[in-house]
C-alpha cells in the first residue's frame, strides 16, 4: 500500500454475536488493502471478573490468504504483550518485530521435491493419485440436504465452551484409550451428523466425509510456530470413516476405529497431493465432504506472552465459510 490505512473502530450497545455477523459479511480490498480490520468495545462485567477493574473484547478480522490459525493466536499473544508493557508504563519500541512474515517458497520447496520424487516414479504417482480420487465421493450431509440456491448465504456462529474439569476429564480418557483428542472429536462429530437426519435413517451404516487441516509448518524440520506469520496451512486432508446408526451403544469402541483411520494419516499426506496438482493440471484435490477440523491443541503458549496488567481471558476463531465449499467447520483448541 502506498500509505497504511486502518480500519479500526471503538463500539457500543452491540452484542458478540452481532459484531461476528459484521465481520461475517466484511468486504476486504484485496487490490488496494487493509486486509485487516479491528473493532473494540468494553464489556460490563468487568468490575467483578477475575479481578480485572477493566475487560474489552477486541475482534481482529483477517483475510485468510495472509494469515492461519496460529498466525491469529500469535497476533492475540503479540497485542496482549504490547497493552501489557503500555499498562506498566514501559516504553514501546515501534522498531521491534514479534515476528517473521514468510512467504511461502519455505513450503513450495519441499512440494518441488516431491514433484521431482513423483516425476521419476510414475507407479507411485499413479498408485497415490487414484488414492486421492477415491476420496472424491458423495456427501453424506449434502446428499441429504437440499441447499435452496436462490437463498442469501450466511455464515452461522456457534461457541461451546467447556470448563477445566470437562476438559481435564476428556483429555485423560483419550489417554486412557489410547486415542487423539482429534480422533475423539471426529467420531463424536461423526455420529453428531447422524442425529442431524433426525430419524431419517434408512441404512444400517453412513459413510461421514470430513476433512483435516494441517500446518505446513511441521515440514519445515524447525520449532517455528512461536516466529513465522501468514498463511502456512496444508490442503485439506480428508477422511472417511464408516459410521453405523448404532455408534452411541459403544462410543469408545467407535473412537478408537475412527483413530485408526486418522492414523493412517502420515504427516506427508498433505504434500504428495500438492505434488500432483502440479503434475496433472485436470486433478483438482477439491472433495465434498461433510464438515472441516481444525484442531490446534494447547494455545495457552501461543497467546501467553507473560502478562500480568493485560491477560487474554477469552479467546474463539471463527471463520466466514458461505462463499467457500463447506458446510461445517469446526475450529478446536484448548488452554
Amino acid at each position: 500500500m502506498s500509505r497504511e490505512k486502518i480500519d479500526f473502530q471503538v463500539i457500543e450497545n452491540v452484542t458478540r454475536e452481532d459484531v461476528h455477523k459484521e465481520l461475517h459479511r466484511y468486504s476486504f480490498d484485496k487490490k488496494n488493502g487493509p486486509l485487516w480490520c479491528a473493532r473494540l468495545f468494553r464489556e460490563s462485567v468487568g468490575d467483578s471478573l477475575l479481578g480485572y477493574p477493566y475487560v474489552f473484547t477486541v475482534f481482529i478480522g483477517i483475510h485468510h490468504v495472509i494469515t492461519d490459525g496460529t498466525s491469529n493466536m500469535l497476533i492475540c499473544g503479540f497485542f496482549a504483550q504490547v497493552l501489557d508493557d503500555m499498562s506498566a508504563g514501559r516504553p514501546i519500541d515501534d522498531n521491534e518485530q514479534f515476528a517473521v512474515f514468510v512467504s511461502p517458497e519455505k513450503t513450495d520447496a519441499i512440494i518441488n521435491e516431491k514433484v521431482k520424487a513423483l516425476r521419476d516414479n510414475s507407479e507411485l504417482l499413479l498408485r497415490q493419485t487414484k488414492e486421492f480420487q477415491a476420496c472424491q465421493k458423495k456427501s453424506f450431509y449434502k446428499s441429504t440436504y437440499k441447499i435452496n440456491e436462490d437463498m442469501p448465504l450466511t455464515t452461522g456462529f456457534e461457541t461451546v465452551f467447556f470448563d477445566s474439569d470437562t476438559t481435564a476429564s476428556f483429555l485423560k480418557r483419550c489417554r486412557a484409550e489410547g486415542v487423539t483428542v482429534n480422533s475423539a472429536y471426529t467420531a463424536i462429530t461423526n455420529h453428531a451428523m447422524m442425529d442431524l437426519m433426525d430419524g431419517g435413517l434408512e441404512k444400517d451404516t453412513y459413510h461421514i466425509h470430513s476433512d483435516h487441516v494441517f500446518n505446513a509448518r511441521r515440514y519445515w524440520g524447525e520449532a517455528s510456530d512461536g516466529e513465522y506469520l501468514r498463511c502456512h496451512v496444508m490442503p485439506l486432508v480428508p477422511v472417511t470413516v464408516e459410521t453405523p446408526r448404532n455408534a452411541r451403544e459403544n462410543i469408545w469402541n467407535y473412537v478408537r476405529q475412527t483413530n485408526q483411520e486418522l492414523r493412517k494419516i502420515s504427516t506427508d499426506t498433505a504434500l504428495p497431493e500438492e505434488a500432483i496438482k502440479k503434475l496433472i493440471p485436470e486433478y483438482s484435490g477439491v472433495f465434498e465432504f461433510d464438515y472441516t477440523v481444525s484442531d490446534m491443541g494447547d494455545v495457552t503458549h501461543l497467546v501467553m506472552k507473560g502478562s500480568r496488567n493485560a491477560e487474554p481471558i477469552y479467546i474463539c476463531r471463527p471463520a466466514a465459510i458461505h462463499k467457500v465449499p463447506a458446510t461445517f467447520c469446526h475450529f478446536v483448541h484448548t488452554s
